[in-house]
């Protein structure tokens, strides 16, 4: 079976779990299987934006979603 791969550029490193919730939010409404993976490292700590993609991962019902943190 061929692995179905879509790589994403988040800009800054804060943006990439922000952006990896909206995918796995809008597969999951698309009943879609895959899994949105958002691999980071301790620079991604320096902006806001990244705590309020936690945040709100913790209110969403995707199961799809994988944060990485390197």
């Amino acid at each position: 079976m061929k692995a179905l791969t879509t790589i994403s550029g988040a800009g800054h490193a804060s943006t990439a779990l922000s952006s990896a919730l909206g995918m796995a939010e809008a597969m999951r409404l698309k009943k879609d299987p895959h899994m949105a993976i958002a691999v980071v490292g301790d620079g991604s700590l320096t902006g806001g934006l990244v705590y309020e993609a936690m945040n709100n991962a913790g209110h969403i019902p995707a199961k799809n979603l994988l944060f990485l943190f390197q």
